[in-house]
């Protein structure tokens, strides 16, 4: 089962089979609310809770169960992989995917009522999607290290570096400071770059000597920053150098 989604008195889960689940907190009783739609099983992707939706990737698409009667299940398909959980803001469902038709990755924002696209755009030059996060109406991105609007879209800055952004970014809790990994594929590592969120402007960049993962995300805990890699316990950053 996937990770517990809080709603309420309840815990939502979903089993392999796409089947939503509510845990009733108190008594551990367990009922089936809902039903993903599409045939391929449930991604490990943490999925989202927006708008009395359970989100989750499903193979190769963003499915939606609604938890009522009333509104139908809705699915997108991506022709391509996933490999960062979708992020909300408000109603708004941020999808950042690989697009195989287009030899691209290709950025979403769907309304979460009924998977309506609001707006995309295609990063024709990433090699795989990287990660997002979204705060106070900004949309951060990793791949490559950029900010946008989150209501429309439109790029209020973006900052290229030879290596690829990996994993998800992570911001700091004064929404000044965007860090995200960097993976140099051809010398096997990688590093992070501390950028100021407001302009891209980068802060610092260090080199770091595990391999870069491109499915997990920075840790920021106070001022330890810890990279997205295989070995979490053998490096530490100072976020403020």
């Amino acid at each position: 089962m996937t990770t517990p989604l809080p709603r309420g008195t309840d815990l939502l889960v979903i089993d392999d089979r796409g089947r939503v689940h509510a845990i009733d907190r108190a008594t551990g009783s367990l009922s089936m609310v809902a039903a993903l739609p599409g045939a391929a099983p449930p991604s490990t992707l943490d999925p989202v809770l927006v708008d009395d939706h359970v989100i989750e990737v499903m193979g190769e698409a963003l499915s939606a169960a609604p938890l009522g009667d009333a509104v139908q299940p809705w699915a997108l398909s991506m022709n391509g992989a996933t490999i960062r959980p979708p992020v909300v803001e408000g109603n708004t469902v941020f999808w950042l995917h690989e697009n195989r038709d287009a030899g691209a990755v290709e950025l979403q924002a769907v309304r979460a009522r009924d998977g309506g696209r609001l707006w995309s755009t295609t990063l024709n030059d990433q090699e795989f999607p990287g990660g997002l996060l979204v705060r106070e109406g900004v949309l951060y991105s990793s791949t490559p290290p950029s900010a946008r609007d989150a209501f429309t879209g439109r790029l209020l800055w973006e900052t290229r570096f030879p290596e690829h952004g990996a994993g998800g970014p992570v911001l700091d809790p004064a929404s000044e400071t965007l860090f995200v990994a960097l993976l140099d594929r051809s010398a096997g590592g990688g590093g992070v770059v501390a950028l100021n969120a407001r302009t891209g402007a980068a802060r610092w960049q260090r080199p770091v000597a595990d391999a870069i993962s491109i499915v997990e995300r920075l840790w920021l805990e106070r001022e330890v920053l810890v990279p997205p890699g295989a070995d979490r316990k053998s490096t530490r950053l100072n976020s403020s150098h």
